[in-house]
């Protein structure tokens, strides 16, 4: 997530001056490089194998199942199964540790068991595609003509069905729960173990191409293009902010799943790709996506007058990419978001208010929206006094031409209300000229007579944006 830094104006309680620093905070890559295909070959089901690795399932030729590694290669000592009677038709596919794994059969329309052993049954429905096995070793297969049906492992039929779906393909996932979800027509639908809709569902309008359940039982939807991965929560609810494939494909999304490690992968066809960490589980439960970002620390308030510079020391920030938002406080009360930054660890704040208390907080967010934050000691600004800074002495022209006039002076160092920020040159205009060295340069366009006269001026800038008393040049230029 590219979080650019940006200027804001919250005036009149805050005025930002600058944000320091663009780029994305640095995180371990979450969109892998796809695994293409074999030659000619098309990728359509997948399930999770053994210690992180992947079955496949290719629906050109005879209808390949194999067990492949993140890289592709097939893992040794496994070897490639053929389904029967399913050239060119192979779809979908499930697994499980407990109940093995199944494929379907496009056409003419089978479930079949590869491994442990191998079994076939017809299916009574129109053209399989979506298939999921529930916590009971139930299959269920979706079809074309808008049903899912419950299956036991024999190949009989429970009664149990779901039905009025639209005629199109249906990719289905099952929860730990027994819920069962279902793709339909780009939005997701969630149903009971007894097939009755629950009432959860996500929108169509995040165009979901195919889904998978995670080890804490959310479920996350791929879009059709592969080009953004959401999650959501048992009741629907969103995890956060989309992750974004900084690469689309130019295929279609078939299915999905996770591995055993926690990694979303998805088949397109021509190819099956990861999205590494995104459901990754430790022994204490959910762990990185699912996990706050680091606490940041060490946040400081330097302050001078009525400005602020807010530092801090970024925490860990897991695997996913990671932003930071400085939000001030006055009197206890937010006055908003000052700074948004991304590879920068300090924020500059102007304009703050005398007397009043400021606390400033910085959270960490990434990019599903998980935070952690850490508030500074309290502060007090005050109103820039009287004194302004000392004005330039020594003003002179060094160089006139028809096109520039080119002004020099002593610099001032420090005067009484605090270091200086730079200079403002002008030439009798309404627009000045700031720099932060003891010399200018004025376009003539900058210079106006007034009366054969030109007045050429000076003045000193602090922090606190006070002007000195102007160092002025009156003279008649040609």
């Amino acid at each position: 997530m590219n979080l650019p830094t940006r200027s804001l104006l919250l005036a009149p309680v805050l005025s930002l001056i600058s944000l320091i620093g663009t780029g994305q905070a640095s995180a371990a890559p979450l969109w892998q490089k796809p695994v293409l295909a074999p030659s000619g070959g098309l990728d359509i089901g997948i399930a999770p194998g053994p210690n992180g690795t992947l079955w496949v399932e290719n629906a050109t030729g005879t209808g390949v199942v194999m067990n492949i590694d993140a890289t592709g290669a097939p893992v040794p000592g496994t070897s490639v199964h053929r389904l029967a009677h399913c050239e060119a038709n192979a779809s979908g596919l499930a697994s499980s540790t407990r109940w093995g794994v199944w494929a379907t059969c496009y056409q003419a329309g089978s479930v079949q068991k590869i491994t442990p052993g191998s079994s076939s049954f017809p299916v009574a429905t129109v053209h399989p595609w979506g298939l999921a096995l529930d916590p009971r070793g139930n299959l269920w297969v979706a079809d074309l003509s808008g049903s899912v049906t419950q299956y036991d492992a024999s190949g009989k039929t429970t009664g149990v069905r779901i039905s009025g779906l639209s005629a199109s393909d249906h990719p289905v996932a099952i929860d730990n729960a027994g819920r069962i979800w279902v793709v339909e027509d780009g939005g997701v639908v969630q149903y009971s173990p007894a097939g009755a809709p629950t009432g959860v569902s996500i929108s169509a309008t995040h165009d979901v191409g195919a889904i998978a359940i995670d080890h804490a039982g959310n479920v996350w939807c791929i879009s059709t293009g592969g080009d953004v991965l959401r999650g959501f929560s048992a009741s629907g609810a969103s995890l956060g902010g989309p992750i974004i494939n900084p690469t689309q494909s130019p295929n279609r999304v078939y299915f999905a799943t996770f591995d055993t490690k926690g990694n979303f992968w998805f088949s397109t066809g021509g190819a099956v790709q990861e999205v590494a960490g995104v459901g990754r589980t430790n022994g204490r439960g959910p762990a990185a996506a699912f996990s706050a970002p680091g606490q940041p620390t060490h946040v400081s308030v330097h302050r001078f007058a009525n400005t602020a510079t807010i530092t801090f020391v970024a925490g860990r920030e897991g695997n996913l990419p990671t932003h930071y938002l400085v939000t001030a406080y006055r009197n206890g009360r937010s006055a908003g978001v000052v700074c948004q930054l991304s590879s920068s660890r300090q924020c500059l704040v102007a304009s703050l208010l005398p007397v009043k208390p400021y606390t400033f907080t910085v959270t960490a967010v990434n990019v599903l929206g998980r935070t952690s934050s850490m508030r500074s000691a309290s502060v007090h600004f005050v109103v820039p006094g009287g004194l302004r800074p000392h004005a330039p002495v020594n003003l002179r022209i060094v160089h006139s031409s028809q096109s520039t006039v080119v002004l020099r002076w002593s610099p001032v160092v420090r005067g009484p209300s605090g270091p200086l920020t730079g200079y403002e040159c002008n030439g009798g205009t309404s627009h000045s000229l700031f720099v932060t060295t003891p010399t200018c340069t004025l376009p003539r366009s900058a210079v106006s007579r007034h009366g054969g006269f030109v007045v050429l001026s000076v003045v000193s800038v602090d922090a606190a944006h006070r002007q000195s008393a102007p160092a002025l040049i009156d003279i008649k230029l040609s």
